[in-house]
């Protein structure tokens, strides 16, 4: 069986691309509006105009990282490539269009955008 790292390595070796990237830990299954600003100032900068993104883990996750795309796509950065990693089963946010976010009342927002559907899925087998 392959080992996720070495999935991820491959896609970039074969894409002919660098692997430069940020590890975000995401403790908490309630994707927050406050956690999300967090996220764009860590992720984004001005020295890449282009970035691939690997969402790793269950809906939240998935969905944090659509919002992340949305931002860059909204700002001028290029999205080369998304490609998610479902480590849960339920929400179907892997293959989806659709991302919710809490505001800071803790109001449930969804957003609908063709751009953030994952370019490709990666399900890892149980035996």
């Amino acid at each position: 069986p392959i080992d996720l790292w070495d999935l991820i390595k491959q896609h970039f070796k074969e894409m002919n691309a660098s692997l430069d990237f940020h590890e975000v830990m995401i403790s908490s299954g309630v994707v927050s509006k406050a956690v999300l600003d967090l996220l764009i100032t860590r992720v984004f900068d001005q020295s890449s105009m282009s970035y691939r993104f690997f969402a790793i883990g269950g809906g939240a996750v998935i969905d944090y990282t659509k919002h992340l795309i949305l931002y860059g796509l909204n700002n001028a950065y290029v999205i080369d490539n998304f490609i998610t990693v479902p480590t849960t089963a339920g929400s179907g946010s892997e293959r989806t269009s659709f991302a919710v976010i809490f505001d800071k009342l803790g109001n449930k927002k969804s957003i609908q955008d063709k751009r953030i559907k994952p370019n490709h899925v990666y399900y890892k087998q149980t035996s």
